[in-house]
């Protein structure tokens, strides 16, 4: 990522913390959720 004075930026990311945060904030898909944005793996709880 750029910053406003075009010097590149980093950041780390935990996956495991991306994902608490996530659930946290907009929880698990939905079964139709599911099926209309993932469609070829079968349906899992995401949180």
């Amino acid at each position: 990522m750029s910053g406003d004075d075009g010097k590149l930026v980093t950041h780390t990311v935990a996956p495991d913390l991306l994902q608490d945060g996530l659930c946290e904030r907009v929880g698990s898909l939905s079964r139709s959720e599911w099926k209309q944005y993932v469609q070829d793996i079968p349906y899992e709880k995401t949180c």
